[in-house]
């Protein structure tokens, strides 16, 4: 969009009597010599001064705060659009706070206001104290420049080395310590800033100009929130991880965003790099068409009010926090939770009687987010079960989406006439019902049981007919039904309006009915959900019990909990074999498809193997199993073997002992033996030295004893194995005798020592 020019800046110069010269790069009464020269010209050429008429510049004239404030905006060049909505969004207010004087700087402070420059508190007191039109000192003008530039504002001990550093007035020396920051104020000569002087056109050229270079060198894109035509998310840093920026967004919930090579990165609006996202910093990150093009760190102080709610009109929230009723307005950044929901204004039910609030302010004064808490809502649910017992009901959302309620000890049943109880009959019908935002217990239930409904999964529709007809399922995998489709009927996709023709197969839809005969079914309504997805997560920990729950953490960040019934798990597979839910591991990279709420399947990314060789030895205690292994490598290491480890073999589960001398493909983490895999096929040859100890003619097996390892291994000997005496001659099994030393050289087949070569007294 265009942005504001130099012709903005006529009303400027015509408020304080001027006439743009003819040439604005040179002014007779400033020359080349003069100090601010450089500045001036610079100013002068990007629009923001123009000249006398009779070709001067004046630069001793003081400038007014208004004058101040209208140059700070104009140094911005917010969007016309945006600069324009804002403008008239808070039009009345401004007029309100300064009598709508002066005229000409009317909307130059609503765009002020709306850009953080300056507050509207701010502007009644500078108009009631007649300074509007009236000269700035130096720290003051800081404190507009500063805000313009959305610099952090610097918290702590503020040290600054001018020579009337004490003269700074103290509210005003984080202002000027950031602008010394980025080298707009330096100090003259005798290297004193003057804080109490009234600011000259020539200081504010100099200022502004070093303002408009820092701007320029950082590449900075300044805002108007809410009227940009992009989005904003903020919250604070929680991690940064390739790629991946995951946020606090302020009301209970993490979100996860995806950053490319391309995004910038600022921190207090300087250049930066991804190593500015450390956690606990405020961030704002700006996006457009879902892509992230900025991502805005602030390191200042992020400040919270909470308080007893006094009203919210929908942009301004006021709470009385004890001490003061505070103000807030919002802007489309702002996110907003309430009832155990988060986003825009629009999730704020005025009927609630929401008790109090909190209003999170970051660190350039903006409300980041406001959460309401207390009051009650309503919502509208289908009725599933009743435990009486319990106190509880089970529920399902127009979505489909199930869930159990507590009743409050107080339970208000609203019933229709002539029913006596609440009972039974109306399960299956819609029921509002009224429940508490803080504890979540019903505290009213009202059946409805004037209007019918058919709900189910989508299964198609037909539109090309006179009569339109729609088909559903019941769910999970139940049989399928038609029914008719009357005139103009209302479709909506997940609370959107829609076609008929844009639901998809496997939608759950909720459908009223107007009508209903022995063979046919009318409905006027039709609300499509997305009650499917397929998402990969990592597991984070595994609670067992009658409920076996799953913590995971998916790839864009955000966390979840998948619960399901232990005699009701879902199919879980890894590498395409049907596991049960106990072999699942922290860690472990899961893909969970859901489909009516409902997970049918969790798919376990198979781990690469981290270490391959012999399994020489296996030791069972009761702490525990170890396993002792020769790496392809030749070095030998002893591995506790986990509680949840699968001991594979040929893709069947085996016992740990059914693989002794056999060569594996191990995963290990944390040192630990995860998964355990070889191949029965597979012909292994090896070697070690040991006693004989029993020697079994009938099944021609030796048992020995490893002088390696003192583990006991169980030897066939083939009627082709070579026996050899320790002098190399020819024997036969029968020289084979317990308490004899002997070398034995096998092939290890299908889990059976086969020896290939024995010498005796080797």
């Amino acid at each position: 969009m265009k942005k504001r020019t130099v012709a903005l800046v006529l009303a400027l110069i015509m408020a304080v009597g001027l006439v743009p010269a003819a040439s604005a790069a040179t002014f007779t009464d400033v020359a080349s010599t003069h100090w601010a020269a450089s500045y001036i010209d610079a100013m002068t050429e990007r629009g923001l001064y123009e000249g006398y008429p009779d070709g001067t510049f004046r630069p001793q004239v003081l400038l007014t705060t208004s004058q101040a404030i209208a140059l700070c905006v104009r140094m911005c060049d917010f969007d016309d659009a945006a600069a324009a909505a804002a403008a008239k969004d808070y039009e009345t207010r401004v007029y309100a706070a300064t009598s709508g004087k002066p005229e000409w700087a009317q909307k130059d402070f609503a765009v002020a206001a709306a850009a953080g420059i300056v507050t509207t508190d701010e502007l009644r007191s500078l108009s009631l104290g007649g300074r509007l039109d009236g000269a700035l000192t130096r720290e003051e003008f800081s404190k507009y420049l500063v805000r313009a530039l959305g610099l952090a504002i610097p918290t702590g001990t503020i040290v600054l080395d001018f020579g009337d550093a004490a003269d700074i007035a103290l509210e005003c020396r984080p202002y000027v310590s950031a602008l010394v920051g980025i080298d707009v104020i330096q100090g003259d000569t005798k290297h004193n800033f003057n804080p109490k002087n009234n600011i000259k056109r020539e200081d504010s050229a100099t200022m502004f100009s070093r303002a408009v270079d820092y701007m320029d060198d950082n590449a900075l894109l300044l805002e108007l929130p809410g009227y940009e035509d992009y989005d904003v998310q903020v919250g604070t840093v929680l991690s940064y991880v390739d790629g991946l920026l995951t946020i606090d967004n302020f009301t209970g919930g993490s979100v996860g965003i995806p950053l490319s090579t391309a995004t910038a990165v600022y921190r207090n609006n300087r250049i930066a790099d991804t190593s500015a996202l450390t956690a606990g910093s405020y961030v704002r990150v700006c996006s457009r068409n879902g892509a992230v093009f900025a991502v805005r760190v602030d390191t200042g102080r992020i400040q919270r009010y909470t308080g007893t709610l006094v009203s919210f009109d929908g942009k301004t929230v006021k709470i009385d926090t004890g001490t003061r009723t505070a103000e807030f307005t919002a802007d489309s950044a702002t996110l907003y939770a309430a009832g155990g929901k988060t986003g825009g204004a629009e999730i704020y039910d005025s009927e609630s009687n929401y008790t109090s609030a909190t209003a999170i302010i970051d660190p350039l004064g903006r409300l980041a987010a406001v959460s309401f808490e207390g009051g009650s809502r309503y919502e509208s649910v289908f009725l599933t079960g009743i435990d009486r017992t319990a106190g509880t009901i089970d529920i399902e959302t127009h979505a489909g989406k199930p869930d159990t309620l507590k009743l409050a000890e107080n339970v208000e049943y609203i019933l229709p006439s002539g029913s006596k109880s609440f009972n039974g009959t109306f399960i299956g019908r819609r029921c509002d019902i009224r429940l508490d935002n803080a504890s979540g217990e019903v505290l009213s239930i009202e059946p409805d049981t004037d209007t019918a409904y058919l709900r189910g999964g989508f299964v198609r529709a037909n539109v090309n007919t006179t009569n339109m007809t729609v088909t559903i399922k019941s769910v999970p995998g139940g049989s399928t039904s038609s029914c008719r489709v009357a005139d103009a009927p209302l479709v909506s996709i997940n609370g959107v309006r829609a076609r008929l023709a844009d639901i998809k197969e496997g939608m759950y839809v909720t459908m009223r009915l107007v009508s209903s005969t022995s063979s046919v079914n009318t409905v006027d309504s039709i609300e499509a959900y997305d009650a499917g997805s397929v998402r990969d997560c990592v597991l984070d920990e595994i609670t067992y019990g009658k409920t076996i729950t799953l913590s995971v953490t998916y790839s864009d960040g955000e966390k979840g909990v998948i619960s399901f019934e232990a005699d009701k798990a879902p199919r879980i597979e890894r590498s395409n074999r049907v596991i049960y839910v106990d072999r699942l591991r922290v860690g472990d990279e899961l893909t969970i498809t859901t489909e009516y709420w409902r997970v049918t399947l969790i798919e376990v990314d198979p781990v690469e193997s981290n270490l391959s060789g012999t399994i020489k030895g296996i030791s069972i205690t009761d702490a525990g199993t170890t396993v002792t292994v020769e790496s392809d490598t030749g070095a030998t290491a002893t591995y506790p073997l986990a509680p949840t480890a699968e001991i594979l073999r040929d893709g069947k589960e085996v016992a740990i002992t059914a693989i002794q001398g056999m060569h594996a493909a191990l995963t290990l983490s944390a040192d630990e033996i995860v998964s355990i895999e070889v191949s029965a096929a597979e012909s292994i040859p090896g070697n070690f030295s040991g006693k004989i100890l029993v020697v079994n003619s009938v099944t021609r097996e030796l048992l020995v004893e490893r002088a390696d390892t003192g583990v006991q291994e169980r030897v066939y000997v083939d009627y082709d194995t070579t026996i050899l005496t320790g002098t190399g001659s020819s024997a036969s099994f029968g020289s084979l005798e317990p308490e004899t030393t002997a070398s034995i050289y096998y092939e290890l087949v299908d889990g059976v020592m086969t020896a290939t070569i024995i010498i005796i007294g080797g």
